[in-house]
């Protein structure tokens, strides 16, 4: 008797470009599972909390003071948050009424001060909150406003602050400010830039100060101290938003589609239905955390793999990871989330599997522990048509705590593919999903 065995080999490769092009280990359509956080255990959606007491706006940017104590986040209604990392505690430390915070805002911890990007200028305080500069950067170092309706990014390189300004780059040390330290040429305008060691890659787009959905983009490789950049990079793409780094890659985020990047050539990597920008990109090491356009994806470039490890519909604004693998998640709805546990509501979708006029003739699914009370899962296999050919419900009320799950089928098939639904919270992962199967007498021209 044959088998397909799908379990750590297939899970690994995440998912494919489509159910009928086994690129990767499993079909797009399958929603809320990641492999990676336990090496090759299909683990079901994350399960958000939510922690919005005292939040009264939509946080648009977000910046870690301490990975194990706290963080600042800037609402678009001005109010400056802190968050305790433990117990999700957000307290208000200051309101900002005077000027405009959205999702091209920033916010950085750059020499002990805290920086926040306005529509048009810059805020700073010396995290005691009683100093309240909206007007920083053109008030007290009197340079030019900022370009209104562009990304204002905070980013630091060689001990210095750089923000980024339609087609310019500003500097400073927190003393003195040096006003389009870099200048591209005119109709572009930064999207997002990276430091990395010695050298900024800047991401651009053309299109004046509105970014259209077809605008051609480039690459500007920048050291940082030369007037003039240092090489640029066409990448063939339009609106890229993003760029970052995983300790293997960089990454590029453009028209909905997210590329691979080694610093002169760019590879299409997947089609992600939606371009995240700076604010919603989160990198921990060979791993990036993305906002999709139905939750959270995640990209580990160690294994080449992307999975969805969040599945939701909530319009998030800012995502963070934090080093314990949390994702915390601001709404554009004055809400706060975070997301650890993956026991959620899921479902798990294999490519489609040519077994060739076959008897399926049974199942066996081996959890990662025996089930315990409120466990449900249902298994289906589904047809060339995508008609449901078989169902089988696996629950602790029916089987108990068992472990390993078998199960007959006696089912003929050609086209055949098979899902596993995550019906209730609280469920077990997955191991590995085993058909056995054997090939077919039946006439099928009859």
């Amino acid at each position: 008797m044959k088998t397909i065995t799908i379990d750590k080999t297939e899970f690994l490769k995440g998912f494919s470009l489509s159910k009928y092009y086994p690129s990767g280990g499993f079909a797009p359509e399958s929603l809320g599972f990641e492999v990676d956080r336990q090496i090759g255990v299909l683990r079901p959606n994350r399960v958000a909390t939510e922690y919005s007491t005292n939040v009264t706006d939509s946080g648009v940017a977000s910046c870690y003071y301490n990975p194990l104590g706290s963080y600042f986040t800037i609402g678009n209604q001005g109010k400056i948050y802190q968050t305790d990392a433990a117990s999700r505690v957000h307290t208000v430390k200051h309101t900002e009424s005077n000027k405009i915070y959205d999702t091209n805002s920033s916010i950085y911890i750059f020499g002990g001060k805290l920086y926040i990007t306005s529509t048009t200028d810059i805020y700073r305080d010396d995290l005691t909150f009683t100093v309240n500069d909206y007007r920083w950067w053109t008030n007290t170092l009197t340079k030019a406003p900022l370009t209104a309706n562009v990304p204002h990014k905070l980013f630091e390189f060689q001990n210095k602050l750089y923000i980024t300004d339609g087609n310019k780059i500003h500097e400073t040390d927190g003393s003195t400010g040096t006003f389009g330290k870099l200048t591209l040429p005119t109709g572009w305008v930064i999207t997002d830039a990276f430091a990395d060691n010695d050298v900024i890659y800047i991401t651009a787009s053309f299109g004046g100060s509105t970014l259209f959905y077809n605008s051609p983009s480039r690459i500007f490789v920048w050291n940082g101290i030369s007037p003039l950049w240092t090489r640029e990079v066409d990448p063939k793409l339009s609106s890229i938003n993003a760029i970052t780094k995983t300790e293997k890659t960089y990454i590029l985020f453009a028209n909905n589609d997210m590329y691979l990047f080694d610093g002169y050539n760019v590879k299409w990597r997947a089609k992600v239905n939606k371009t995240p920008n700076f604010n919603q990109i989160s990198t921990n090491g060979n791993k990036i955390f993305f906002v999709g356009d139905q939750g959270v994806m995640s990209y580990n470039a160690r294994f080449d793999c992307l999975t969805q490890p969040y599945y939701d519909n909530k319009s998030i604004n800012v995502l963070m990871n934090s080093r314990f693998d949390y994702l915390q998640m601001w709404t554009s709805s004055n809400k706060f989330y975070e997301a650890y546990s993956s026991s959620g509501v899921s479902t798990f979708y294999s490519n489609i599997y040519d077994l060739d006029n076959s008897n399926i003739r049974k199942v066996e699914i081996l959890f990662e522990t025996p089930l315990v009370t409120g466990n449900k899962y249902n298994f289906y296999i589904y047809n060339e048509k995508g008609d449901t050919t078989f169902t089988k419900e696996i629950s602790y009320t029916l089987d108990k705590g068992i472990l390993k799950k078998t199960f007959s089928v006696n089912k003929f098939v050609s086209l055949s593919q098979f899902a596993i639904a995550f019906s209730l919270t609280g469920n077990q992962s997955i191991i590995y999903i085993k058909i056995y199967y054997e090939q077919s007498e039946r006439n099928t021209s009859k």
